[in-house]
């Protein structure tokens, strides 16, 4: 049995992105994270990019930049979305140029009533 939340599909020296909230809404899944933007090697140009993998083994991704706020969203599309039809999400940043990355964080997700 693969154990998602041990799995890193990103590894590098840019910071890991810190997820505040993750929730599977009608629209898709929101995450909310921390830009981060005080640590070193962290840019807000940064490209970050979220992926989901389903269950039936389609993978859906989001990318956009960082950006210049305290927290930033990203959200990955797909309506009506079940919780147990996701196998795992993760959030991930790499610089503009694609030569750094981060570790990637794995999400825990929840359903937003």
């Amino acid at each position: 049995m693969i154990e998602y939340h041990r799995l890193l599909v990103s590894k590098g020296s840019i910071p890991s992105i810190k997820v505040l909230e993750s929730n599977l809404t009608k629209e898709g899944i929101v995450l909310r994270f921390e830009t981060s933007l005080e640590l070193p090697k962290a840019s807000a140009t940064d490209e970050l990019t979220a992926l989901a993998m389903l269950k039936n083994g389609r993978l859906h991704i989001s990318n956009q930049v960082r950006g210049v706020e305290e927290t930033g969203t990203i959200v990955i599309e797909f309506q009506n979305l079940n919780v147990e039809d996701v196998e795992c999400c993760y959030l991930f940043a790499r610089s503009i140029d694609g030569k750094l990355s981060s570790n990637s964080t794995y999400v825990e997700l929840k359903l937003l009533s």
